[in-house]
C-alpha cells in the first residue's frame, strides 16, 4: 500500500460521483414535473411582497456571489497568463508558477457557474420564455403560464431566476477548505448551501419568481459544481502534504 492511500479521507472521498449526478439530475426531473402544477398554488400560498427577509435579499442576494464571481475570473486571467508563461521552455517545467488545486478548482468552477448559468442560460431563458412574474400577473392569474410553455420574447423575465444562479456562487467556496479540518469543510458547505437555498426562497416570497424559475437556476448551478468537483478530486481528498498542486 502506498503513502498515498495510506493517507487520512477527509470528509469527501471515494465518492461515487456519477451516481450522485444522477440522483440530483432525478430529484430535478420529479420537482420540475411538480412544478408544472404546483407553481402557482405555491405562488398564491406564500407571496408577501412586503417581506423584510425577501426584500432585504433582493437587494443584497446576489452581491456576494458576483463579488466571488469577479475574483474567480481574475484568477481565470491570471492562469491563463500563467499558463502563456509556461509555453516558454525555461519556464515549461517550472511548478512554481501553478496556483494551487484548491484555487484552481475554486475559480474555474466559479468561472463556469457565472458564465454558463448566470450569463448564458439566465438571460437566454429570460429573453426567450417570456414568463410573466407573479406579482406582475392580472388579477384573475390568466396570463400564467407552467415553465414547460416557451412564449417568445414578450417583454416578460420571470424564467429563470438570476438572483438564485448568483447565490449559489458561493458553492465552489468549499474548495478553499477542502483541505482543513472536518468541521471548517462542513461549516462552509453549509453555509454556501444556505445562502443560495436562502436566496431562491426570498424570490419566491416577494412574487418576483415561481418555485420552477429557481429551480432551473438551482439545477444548472449544482450540476456545474458536482461535474467541476469530479473533474478537479475525482476520487477526493487526501492527507496535506502528499502534493503541492493540491
Amino acid at each position: 500500500m502506498t503513502g498515498e492511500s495510506m493517507g487520512r479521507r477527509t470528509t469527501i472521498d471515494s465518492v461515487n460521483w456519477n451516481r450522485l449526478i444522477v440522483t440530483c439530475l432525478v430529484l430535478w426531473a420529479l420537482l420540475a414535473a411538480a412544478f408544472a402544477f404546483l407553481d402557482l398554488p405555491i405562488s398564491v400560498a406564500v407571496v408577501n411582497r412586503d417581506s423584510t427577509w425577501g426584500r432585504w435579499l433582493a437587494r443584497w442576494g446576489e452581491q456576494p456571489g458576483l463579488i466571488s464571481g469577479t475574483i474567480a475570473f481574475a484568477l481565470v486571467v491570471v492562469m491563463g497568463l500563467v499558463g502563456l508563461i509556461r509555453l516558454v521552455p525555461r519556464f515549461a517545467e517550472n511548478n512554481a508558477l501553478l496556483l494551487p488545486r484548491s484555487i484552481r478548482a475554486y475559480a474555474w468552477t466559479t468561472f463556469a457557474m457565472l458564465a454558463l448559468n448566470r450569463f448564458l442560460f439566465v438571460p437566454l431563458g429570460k429573453l426567450y420564455w417570456g414568463r410573466v412574474r407573479f406579482k406582475d400577473l392580472d388579477p384573475t392569474h390568466a396570463d400564467f403560464t407552467p415553465w414547460y410553455v416557451v412564449n417568445g420574447v414578450t417583454g416578460h423575465f420571470s424564467f429563470p431566476s438570476g438572483h438564485s444562479a448568483a447565490g449559489w456562487l458561493l458553492l465552489p467556496l468549499v474548495f478553499l477548505a477542502m483541505r482543513a479540518p472536518k468541521f471548517v469543510q462542513i461549516a462552509v458547505l453549509m453555509a454556501s448551501a444556505t445562502w443560495g437555498i436562502a436566496v431562491s426562497l426570498s424570490r419566491v416570497r416577494v412574487g418576483a419568481h415561481y418555485a420552477s424559475d429557481v429551480l432551473f437556476s438551482t439545477g444548472v448551478s449544482v450540476v456545474i459544481f458536482l461535474l467541476c468537483f469530479r473533474h478537479f478530486y475525482p476520487r477526493g481528498l487526501r492527507a496535506p502534504g502528499r502534493s503541492a498542486a493540491n
